[in-house]
């Protein structure tokens, strides 16, 4: 049996109880299916979504056969396949635009596309087609304003007076022409004389789907019975158990033989039931349990970990593992076993999911995921926690929520309006500095002003900072430099004239992480915040992030620009990478447009990726374009969909995954972790000239290296430990004390357990 999904498509196999994934690499080219047919030579033809209406014909055993996707169409539904003919619906960029196209069939019985029909009837708006049939020369066509037929052969379909109406109300659902009976407010119908009345009684529940047998005998599914019936009499029918998990309906069935009939059901999977015993078995495939992931991570054990407003999602590249907050689980068995990938496998935390996507996950050093769970309000009337931000524990399925309850976390608490009192709470980004702290913005935190909150790596204990600015609430995003400053973009939004939250960059140094104590941090103002994207002081800061070499992006909604900068006293000044030759900053990819949402992340050999809703651009350190300035879009790399929300990399396998609307996308790419064992270290700048606020990169090591800076005579001055996902250090000229280095020449060891040891000298000139 093969269903199809918003997914892919998937094969089960009752024999052995297990779902196959078809998948591009078996020869699919879209996996967004909204239909599925199959023809005489038991190949599927499936209609689907994006990025246009296609149509794709798939042989099991030979792969993709045909197909379609040039026509400019939104999406294609339901298909009916002829002898010499197919037909299928089609839905175009509006509700209006709605029709049947019409395939012709080619010597190999495969479809060529040959027209459309969108003109039914003259005097009625139709904005739903919910049935297709063909029967004899005969196309019929279902819509919420009444049944249409018309002669495909004789009759010219392309004007309204080619159809006739033979159905004039707008309740029609389905229509059995092989009979003349009608599905209509979910009971049969049958004409006679010059009224419509009922088939027959007895039914109980209204009908999901009707089919005729070559013998006559209709088959009725309804929410809660199925039945056989021949000449109006109900011949066989069977009360479908009830599913005490199942939250969706039952959508289609099929019976195989006379013992066993299956029923798909949305959501929840394949209901097996024997008719002779009543014995009941539900297969659900494991699968993640929803397409719309926002923010991913890979784990230092290689692997992929998700989240979204529906729970989160961890795959080892074998199976997958789904965790899921109390209110999204209830149309799922429960299954808590080991992975098996076989069956979908979950558990629930207890804790109520937040209203707003998720932008982040990140892995804490000691292995536990830490999460956003926007847009949440404490309730004391229920059970249930409903944090901030929740931590798990992928290996025990333990979970901590962390909110307003622990004091850690703060709600909206009056932001302009002092008669607003709520302790709703909403978490924009969640980022781990070169240290392994934890840092949470925190906006609408107006009861004490933290909207900054930092868990230290040493003791899981909290500190928060307050921003100096009363108009500078609504952090969105941070970023961490090398020499211990935390750049936050903020939100630009107001009340009339007036605004609230001022957008723009506001930049905090500091030397530890205990900020109850205000000495140990210091607030740096942008010299020239002119400079930003646009050049527009004022507007929101979306995305922001170091790279490799210490250059500082922003994204926000007047496009992208990269800056090196330099500090003098209190203020920064930013430079931007790209000017015209009068010295006017100019914008990385100016034919994008962006919003709330985009964001840009760097991979390990420092190239830059800007996820949008129109596609993915990556600007290599060279400042070129890969693959092209064209992006990668669905049509030219396998990309599930324009619409991307992040991306994270596994640098070992040479992988990005992108979460998509449609699902994650898995590329190769050619940008692997271990740099050429040929390949020297590359160390920059040197003469390393201290004070430096850039500090020094060290490139072309092993990931997982240990850096060692040592003196001539080789005493450890300090040592830097890179994860699995890192290959390149930041020294900032301090000892293992934090205290700068003196003039002299040092030799920097790059140590790897299973490759050879890299040495180099630097030479350090401390003015």
């Amino acid at each position: 049996m093969y269903a199809s999904t918003a997914g892919g498509l998937l094969k089960f196999n009752p024999l052995t109880e297990k779902f196959t994934a078809i998948k591009m690499e078996e020869g699919l080219v879209y996996l967004d299916l909204s239909t599925i047919e199959i023809d005489s030579n038991d190949r599927l033809w499936l209609g689907g979504a994006y990025p246009n209406g296609f149509l794709q014909v798939y042989d099991p055993d030979k792969g993709l056969v045909r197909k379609i996707t040039h026509l400019d169409i939104a999406q294609i539904g339901k298909i009916q396949i002829g002898k010499d003919i197919a037909f299928a619906v089609y839905e175009g960029a509006t509700s209006s635009d709605i029709g049947v196209l019409e395939f012709t069939l080619d010597s190999g019985e495969l479809p060529v596309y040959k027209d459309y029909f969108n003109h039914f009837s003259s005097g009625n708006s139709i904005t739903d087609i919910r049935d297709l049939d063909l029967f004899s020369d005969s196309i019929f066509v279902t819509t919420d304003a009444g049944i249409f037929a018309g002669n495909y052969k004789v009759d010219n379909l392309k004007s309204a007076t080619g159809w006739q109406k033979i159905f004039t109300q707008g309740s029609a659902m389905q229509y059995l022409p092989e009979l003349g009976i009608i599905v209509s407010n979910g009971v049969l119908l049958q004409k006679n004389g010059d009224n419509w009345g009922e088939y027959l009684i007895g039914i109980e529940g209204d009908i999901v789907q009707a089919t005729v047998e070559e013998n006559g005998e209709i088959k009725i599914l309804t929410q809660s019975w199925y039945y056989e019936i021949q000449n109006t009499e109900i011949v066989y029918s069977f009360e479908i158990p009830k599913i005490s998990h199942a939250k969706s309906n039952f959508t289609t069935y099929n019976k195989p033989n006379d013992k066993t009939v299956y029923f798909g059901m949305n959501q929840s999977g394949i209901l097996q039931l024997n008719i002779e015993s009543g014995a009941d078995r539900i297969f659900i495939p494991n699968t993640p349990a929803i397409n719309n992931y926002h923010a991913l991570t890979v784990t230092k054990n290689g692997h992929l970990a998700a989240t979204s407003t529906h729970g989160s999602l961890i795959w080892n590249h074998t199976s997958y593992y789904n965790v899921q907050p109390w209110q999204h689980t209830t149309h799922y068995p429960r299954k808590n076993v080991d992975w098996d990938g076989i069956q979908f496998i979950w558990t629930y935390l207890t804790y109520r999911a937040g209203e707003h996507f998720p932008i982040s996950i990140v892995e804490k050093p000691n292995g536990i995921l830490i999460y956003c769970n926007s847009g949440s309000l404490p309730d004391s009337t229920i059970w249930l926690d409903t944090p901030a931000v929740v931590e798990l524990d992928i290996n025990t399925k333990i979970f901590a929520s962390i909110g307003n309850d622990d004091e850690i976390i703060d709600g909206w608490w009056g932001i302009y309006n002092d008669v607003t009192f709520s302790y709703y709470m909403v978490i924009n980004q969640i980022e781990k500095d070169r240290q392994g702290n934890i840092w949470v913005t925190n906006p609408f935190c107006e009861k004490n002003g933290n909207m900054i909150a930092i868990q230290s790596k040493d003791d899981d204990a909290w500190s928060h900072i307050q921003i100096p600015d009363e108009n500078s609430y609504r952090p969105q995003t941070i970023a961490l430099d090398n020499a211990n400053r935390a750049w936050v973009g903020f939100a630009y939004e107001s009340l009339g004239d007036t605004p609230y939250s001022s957008g723009g960059i506001k930049v905090l140094k500091y030397s530890g992480i205990n900020f109850a104590d205000e000495d140990d941090s210091t607030w740096l103002t942008i010299a020239n915040p002119g400079v930003l994207p646009g050049g527009s002081k004022d507007a929101s800061v979306w995305s922001m992030v170091f790279d490799k070499m210490d250059f500082l992006w922003i994204l926000n909604e007047k496009g992208i620009r990269g800056y090196t900068y330099s500090v003098k006293d209190d203020e920064i000044i930013l430079d931007p990478i790209l000017k015209a030759i009068d010295g006017t900053p100019i914008d990385f990819l100016p034919q994008v447009s962006y919003t709330k949402g985009n964001r840009i992340k760097v991979d390990s050999q420092n190239n830059k990726w800007i996820t949008t809703h129109q596609g993915v651009w990556v600007i290599e350190e060279s400042m070129a374009f890969w693959p092209s300035e064209e992006g990668l879009h669905p049509d030219n790399s396998g990309l599930l969909s324009d619409i991307v929300y992040d991306v994270a990399f596994d640098n070992d396998k040479g992988l990005a995954y992108l979460a998509t609307d449609k699902g994650i996308s898995v590329l190769q790419i050619p940008f692997a972790e271990n740099p050429s064992k040929k390949q020297s270290m590359y160390i920059s700048p040197n003469p390393f000239i201290i004070p430096n606020d850039k500090g020094v990169i060290i490139k072309n090591v092993p990931s997982g290296s240990i850096i060692k800076i040592m003196t001539i005579t080789g005493a450890l001055i300090k040592e830097i430990k890179l994860s699995s996902n890192e290959s390149q250090a930041i020294w900032d000229g301090t000892n293992t004390r934090g205290d700068r280095v003196g003039t002299a020449v040092y030799l920097v060891s790059a140590h790897h357990p299973s490759e050879r040891n890299k040495v180099a000298k630097i030479a350090v000139i401390r003015k």
